[in-house]
């Protein structure tokens, strides 16, 4: 997978050349839960303070990230870390349930 590391499975933003870049990481994590880390990580799970630490590409970039979050990306995928860690748990909408409330079991 092109800008992933072959030992953490981990991409980090720096390596998201272009917002499409970031758009693909997100499709991902929404689809399979797979984790993007770095500043997309960091906006998942709602860390302020990481994504402007560590997200590359400007705030403009940021904006566009979590604006596609807020809507596009299912609500039970993001929010904070248990959030993010259970999604990928779920492998993302592979292996993901709802109950009657639309939340995740």
């Amino acid at each position: 997978m092109s800008g992933q590391s072959k030992t953490s499975g981990v991409v980090g933003t720096s390596q998201y050349s272009s917002i499409m870049d970031v758009i693909q990481a997100l499709n991902r994590y929404v689809s399979l839960g797979i984790h993007p880390g770095g500043g997309i990580g960091a906006v998942l799970e709602n860390d302020l303070r990481g994504a402007m630490v560590n997200f590359d590409g400007g705030m403009e970039r940021l904006r566009l990230t979590v604006t596609w979050m807020h809507n596009r990306a299912p609500a039970a995928c993001w929010g904070s870390k248990e959030v993010v860690e259970k999604w990928m748990g779920h492998r993302g909408m592979a292996d993901w349930q709802t109950d009657e409330d639309g939340e995740g079991v």
